[in-house]
């Protein structure tokens, strides 16, 4: 458990040092805006599968990874 924590604090420095210097402002500039787009497009689309799984509308399948779920049931159709 140190271990994790001195490696969180390492990390933390580092990222204080990116951005004191402005190497870190000039690294998220050199990522094109596109990349950018994309990055957030993948990290929601992720999140969705996991709400989807969770709330069952996609299942694990053998020969396709996912496939769609028993639709018929009405927790579905529940919207929280």
């Amino acid at each position: 458990m140190a271990n994790r924590f001195r490696s969180r604090i390492y990390f933390r420095g580092c990222i204080f040092i990116l951005t004191i210097t402005g190497l870190r402002k000039k690294i998220i500039e050199g990522i094109p805006a596109i990349l950018k787009s994309a990055i957030s497009v993948g990290i929601g689309l992720f999140i969705a599968f996991i709400g989807f799984k969770q709330a069952g509308i996609i299942v694990s399948n053998k020969e396709n990874l996912v496939a769609l779920g028993q639709l018929t049931k009405p927790a579905h159709y529940l919207l929280y």
